[in-house]
């Protein structure tokens, strides 16, 4: 049985944008998110701190015991990783 997975979510405030925050449990991936989040090479931060002048995104991944972490910035988004970063924006707006 796989154990269900939480997403904790932290944007901070950039160039027209408030800071976000919010934290999904039961959170389902499509397969193609879970290959680019969560596969045998997990993400790593990539950029660490804040910058000015652009917003910064964390994603704390936790399944059973395991917990991973991910910091982004607006200039690491591509194509496989905006998806699921919008979608976690759509969320914490939502509420």
């Amino acid at each position: 049985m796989v154990e269900p997975l939480s997403v904790e979510f932290h944007r901070s405030a950039g160039p027209g944008r408030d800071a976000l925050a919010g934290t999904f449990h039961d959170f389902e991936l499509s397969p193609e998110e879970d290959r680019t989040w969560l596969g045998t090479e997990r993400l790593s931060s990539r950029r660490a701190g804040h910058s000015d002048r652009v917003a910064t995104y964390e994603l704390i991944f936790r399944r059973g015991g395991e917990r991973w972490r991910v910091v982004l910035t607006d200039d690491d988004l591509d194509a496989w990783l905006k998806p699921l970063v919008d979608r976690l924006v759509q969320l914490c707006e939502s509420h």
